[in-house]
């Protein structure tokens, strides 16, 4: 048994290797744990048995709102296709679109929460989803078509059982199987109630046509024509965008702009346009580059010199174009309706800013027509006598530019037309 010098010996000895330990602790970095966190741990022990409770290394930030890591760092997927260890994925990678070597992946939010979805399922989903769309659209529309087709029905069947029936203005009623009036104008049904028709002989202008009228609870629009356009029809011809056709727009091609815009169902072709006036006559521009017209004086947009046809030109800067047609040759319909002629000097026709029908026949059947209109004598001594040819373009009748266009609806309402023979052979204005 040790003495006692021993055992006081060993005693310096073990405080002296608990210091040099403490100091080599320290130099390394490590903290001594508190007495009070060694308490709670051997408390933990004594609760949960072998299984000490572990404290966080790095505890939740102390302020709220403030920003926190990401979880699972190593799921996110590089541009190389493999997995980021999780000692480099410090910081995660940004962007809703990541290129693996699978193909792309696509972000995406629904309710709240963002899924990645791989580009070839995405489209696949996508074109369905948009397919869903039109077909409920179109479901929509047959319903909607339905609907106002049997009320219509219901009404004409109602009023043609009843025909003394007190009316108003604003109660249209059914005086036969096909025809109506509203305010004292009498309309043909067509397409099965798709259109009303003015009928033939009527002498009320267009404007005495209301703009809105309700038929049995169902809405009509007034066109540019004087007629009646159902709501559901105008409605499902709006939705189909606007139908492309391959003529030039007059007023596109005559001023250098439209109001229609890109809604304008004709073609708009910025490099034939008519010539600039001012151009033409002056040699100078005062909007310069952003003159609508066009100032190259091509023998496609420049009229023909009146007084070189009739060989008394005299002026030597003529900026007309002195081509050998007839004085009396018939006004080039291209340019006179587009200020722009594909043939040029080939042309045997006139080149002058009139309206082509008038000066070739003596009527115009374009109602306000905005183009000259010149009366020759040699055109009116072919009239027949006693033929009255009226010029609907001489109409006082003022068009509202948001009245329906009829040509666009008729192309519409023939298509989806099916076996509807009334309207198969049915023109603007019916005669009974």
């Amino acid at each position: 048994m040790p003495s006692q010098e021993e055992q006081e010996l060993l005693a310096r000895i073990g405080q002296l290797a608990g210091k040099i330990n403490l100091h080599k602790a320290q130099q390394a970095g490590v903290q001594s744990v508190p007495s009070s966190q060694a308490s709670y741990h051997r408390h933990n022990t004594h609760r949960h048995g072998a299984f000490p409770h572990k404290h966080r290394v790095q505890p939740y930030p102390s302020t709220r709102g403030g920003p926190t890591g990401f979880r699972h760092r190593s799921l996110v997927v590089n541009k190389d296709g493999t997995q980021t260890p999780p000692s480099d994925a410090s910081s995660p990678a940004e962007g809703s679109v990541s290129t693996t070597s699978s193909g792309a992946w696509i972000s995406k939010n629904t309710r709240g929460q963002r899924s990645l979805i791989n580009s070839a399922v995405y489209d696949k989903t996508n074109e369905a989803h948009v397919k869903a769309i039109e077909a409920s659209r179109q479901q929509k529309i047959r319903q909607q078509d339905a609907r106002e087709q049997q009320q219509l029905a219901n009404h004409f069947q109602r009023y043609s059982g009843n025909a003394s029936a007190p009316h108003t203005p604003t109660n249209p009623t059914a005086t036969g199987n096909h025809e109506i009036e509203i305010q004292g104008i009498r309309f043909r049904v067509a397409n099965s109630g798709s259109k009303l028709i003015k009928v033939s002989g009527d002498l009320h202008p267009v404007n005495a046509t209301p703009k809105v009228a309700f038929v049995g609870g169902v809405k009509f629009h007034r066109s540019k024509t004087g007629n009646l356009y159902r709501d559901g029809v105008l409605k499902a011809q709006r939705q189909t965008g606007v139908k492309k056709v391959d003529v030039p727009c007059s007023m596109f091609s005559l001023t250098g702009s439209c109001a229609k815009g890109p809604s304008c169902r004709y073609k708009h072709d910025a490099s034939k346009v008519a010539i600039c006036r001012e151009m033409l006559h002056k040699g100078t521009c005062a909007s310069g580059d952003s003159c609508d017209l066009s100032h190259d004086l091509t023998p496609q947009r420049i009229p023909t010199c009146v007084h070189f046809v009739k060989g008394n030109c005299a002026n030597s800067t003529c900026p007309y174009a002195h081509s050998s047609v007839s004085s009396g040759a018939l006004v080039c319909r291209s340019f006179g309706m587009y200020g722009y002629c594909d043939k040029g000097d080939e042309c045997e026709e006139r080149h002058v800013f009139e309206c082509p029908d008038f000066s070739n026949t003596g009527k115009c059947k374009t109602r306000g027509c905005k183009l000259l209109h010149r009366e020759r004598a040699s055109v009116l001594r072919k009239r027949p006598d006693g033929d009255d040819m009226e010029d609907l373009s001489s109409d006082d009748e003022p068009v509202d530019s948001d009245d329906v266009d009829s040509d666009e609806v008729e192309e519409f309402i023939t298509e989806g037309a099916g076996d509807d023979t009334d309207f198969k052979v049915q023109k603007d204005f019916i005669s009974f």
